[in-house]
């Protein structure tokens, strides 16, 4: 890796010499093609040299953009090193002050020139432990150094006080005198990087950004734990924000009788319409709800689209006996839970029975804590529906079915995708089904997409489904005028799979 950066400074100072040399040969080429007396042959040589230069200069900016890249990467490779039994390393941001002032006053050719003098002043302040390269877009510099035992966070920043000096000097361009001035942001990269955590030099790009808003020459340390905590902090103001305005609300996914073709309920899914990304996906979101304590007041938003879309059903006369919502495990730890369902469930005048609770299978298989047991415990006890969630993707036990009161298993998609081409799952399904007619509970089918899984769902006994198949989940509006129209085409005699329609 010190080989490659050594490698790739000289190529990008040998870039700029064959650039500088192929501009100043094409107008002198140009010159001897239009000089008066000149003889044909001539002219046309010139004229295919000037292309040829031509071809030439833009292959170079390819390859001269392609070894940024690379640059880029052996960057990012360094400060992707676990620090494991090697000290720490660190990534500096070194960005330009006064870039747009700059490129006015010089000229944007002048301006680059200045860059690729400031580039070879870098590369020789650096150590051979070390790899730079350009910031693409931008006026800067990234350079990350190898992990070493000596470099602590004082090291670290007299790095970043020594590079501003050397590159702050001052500069001849063509004729000339320029005082550029840097602001410089680093971290140090002192532990092993989780999944899904930012690297170091993406901390040292937030610092430099901040540096370069705080004055010429200012110099800003930020670390990977303080970036995280950061867009945590944006992403809750975010949330906050989408749950107070109602932009976070549910859409609801029927569920059908694979008996009857009735509806027998549906799920209220977590929809962010942002409002300029467009709906978000809940994947996207959910983590970020979870990782900032929110996934309660989720609950009780859904609860209350929930318990308002089966107010206006029965306002309307529209069938449906009830509506799903999800109850994470943090949730079911909280003591308060239960009442503030059973005060949403009074003020909406609806029967706790019409509300089902879904909870997922990884509860029953924790023991650690009681709490779970007997909020679930006392939500049954109310008269609330408890379904197991995304059944077959833990350890649930029969104990453990038991002990939280379940009335139904939902079983997961993964079971569900190619049914009806893989005899394995069909085996898998089998079985679920004579366990749960065992325990004399109802069994609901999630993620159905094709009319062959419907149909084979029927064949093994399943009860009831949901999925894309069926119908995607829709806003309240759109469900009640699913929920309508599905009424007035159904025929009142029609029963069994026959009066499921599933979406091509």
């Amino acid at each position: 890796m010190q080989r490659f950066g050594a490698r790739f400074r000289a190529a990008i100072a040998g870039e700029w010499r064959q650039r500088r040399a192929l501009l100043a040969v094409i107008p002198l080429l140009t010159l001897i093609a239009l000089a008066p007396g000149m003889p044909v042959w001539a002219r046309v040589l010139a004229l295919l040299a000037q292309g040829a230069a031509l071809v030439a200069l833009s292959r170079g900016r390819r390859v001269f953009h392609e070894r940024l890249r690379w640059g880029d990467r052996a960057v990012r490779a360094l400060c992707d090193l676990a620090p494991d039994g090697q000290g720490a390393g660190a990534a500096l941001v070194l960005r330009l002050d006064d870039a747009p002032g700059m490129v006015a006053r010089l000229g944007r050719l002048r301006f680059w020139a200045l860059m690729a003098l400031l580039e070879r002043r870098l590369a020789k302040a650096l150590t051979r432990n070390a790899a730079l390269c350009r910031l693409p877009g931008q006026a800067g510099f990234a350079v990350a150094l190898h992990p070493c035992h000596r470099l602590d966070g004082a090291g670290a920043e007299s790095l970043a006080r020594g590079l501003g000096r050397a590159l702050g000097g001052e500069c001849r361009i063509a004729g000339r005198s320029v005082q550029p001035s840097l602001s410089i942001g680093y971290s140090l990269c002192d532990r092993p990087r989780g999944a899904g955590e930012p690297d170091a030099l993406q901390a040292a790009t937030a610092a430099a950004a901040r540096a370069v808003t705080r004055g010429p020459g200012t110099i800003e340390a930020d670390t990977v734990r303080d970036l995280m905590a950061h867009r945590l902090h944006r992403s809750t103001s975010d949330l906050l924000e989408a749950l107070e305005t109602r932009a976070i609300t549910a859409h609801f996914q029927p569920q059908i009788c694979l008996r009857t073709g009735r509806v027998t309920g549906c799920e209220a899914l977590a929809r962010w319409n942002h409002p300029s990304r467009g709906l978000v996906p809940p994947a996207t979101f959910l983590p970020a709800l979870e990782a900032a304590d929110l996934t309660t007041s989720l609950a009780m938003a859904m609860l209350r689209d929930a318990l308002a879309l089966l107010v206006r059903a029965d306002a309307e006369g529209v069938d449906l006996p009830g509506v799903s919502i999800n109850l994470a495990e943090a949730d079911l730890r909280r003591n308060d839970l239960p009442d503030r369902i059973a005060w949403e469930l009074d003020r909406h005048d609806i029967a706790p029975e019409r509300l089902v609770v879904e909870i997922l299978e990884s509860v029953t298989t924790d023991g650690d804590s009681d709490m779970p047991n007997r909020t679930v415990a006392r939500l049954a006890a109310m008269g609330c529906k408890i379904d197991l969630d995304d059944y077959g993707t833990g350890n649930a036990s029969i104990m453990g079915i038991r002990r939280f009161v379940v009335d139904r298993l939902k079983i997961d998609r993964s079971y569900v995708r190619q049914l009806d081409l893989d005899p394995s799952q069909r085996q898998m399904v089998s079985a679920i089904l004579s366990m749960a007619r065992a325990l004399d509970l109802d069994v609901l089918a999630e993620g159905v997409e094709t009319r062959s899984e419907l149909e084979m769902l029927v064949a093994l006994g399943c009860a009831h489904a949901q999925g894309f198949g069926i119908a995607r989940p829709m806003p309240a509006d759109a469900m009640i005028g699913w929920l309508q129209n599905r009424s007035t085409a159904a025929a009142p005699s029609t029963t069994g799979p026959a009066l499921v329609k599933v979406q091509p």
